[in-house]
């Protein structure tokens, strides 16, 4: 009985918002199944939606924190990177942010990168390690949430019917999963906001 209890609360609780993000994220992406068609690579798209949006800008730490998953409705997904889970290895669209490319070349994926640097060593593998050890449906990141070089918060997964941010564990060089509601509404700090970041949206 308690049991059941339980279930019906974490239901109850669940936010209608973030469900229909979810929903939202799975057509974006199916969207873009005719660039993304590789099924040995998992890719890592980047939500801009909050390029461009003055009525973001505008508003405090706080009212971004509460008003955050609305804005991410209808996500608009761009090409980041992708990676080979089973080879560890990671491939990049390099005409992907550039002006003035044709539209039959912006999508072009290259790779895999031969350079490995302290991002790869320090950030994606721990990322491909945590992937590996979870059934991750989508695992993408959001423009203007938080400074490109920071772990904690950058990436966030689809599981199931679940929405995690990743967290970084650095003892152990390792990532773990929470809520991400629960993230946003308790645990992430305000520069986390946009109140200092680095703009990461494509130039249109």
């Amino acid at each position: 009985m308690r049991a059941l209890i339980c279930l019906l609360i974490g239901l109850i609780q669940i936010n209608p918002v973030i469900e229909k993000f979810i929903l939202d994220y799975r057509a974006s992406y199916e969207n873009k199944l005719s660039l993304y068609n590789n099924p040995q690579l998992k890719y890592v798209p980047e939500i801009q939606n909050l390029c461009d949006q003055h009525s973001w800008d505008k508003l405090s730490s706080s009212q971004r924190r509460d008003s955050l998953f609305t804005y991410l409705l209808n996500p608009s997904l761009y090409d980041d990177f992708a990676l080979d889970l089973l080879r560890r290895e990671y491939y990049i669209f390099p005409m992907g942010t550039m002006e003035n490319v044709p539209e039959d070349q912006k999508h072009i994926i290259t790779g895999p990168v031969q350079y490995k640097n302290w991002y790869y060593y320090e950030v994606l593998c721990p990322l491909i390690d945590y992937l590996n050890d979870h059934d991750v449906e989508f695992v993408f990141s959001i423009a203007n949430l938080l400074d490109y070089g920071t772990l904690n918060g950058r990436w966030w997964t689809i599981e199931g019917n679940s929405l995690l941010i990743l967290l970084y564990d650095k003892d152990n060089n390792k990532y773990y999963s929470v809520d991400a509601q629960k993230f946003i509404s308790e645990m992430a700090p305000k520069e986390y906001f946009g109140v200092f970041f680095t703009n990461r949206c494509i130039e249109k």
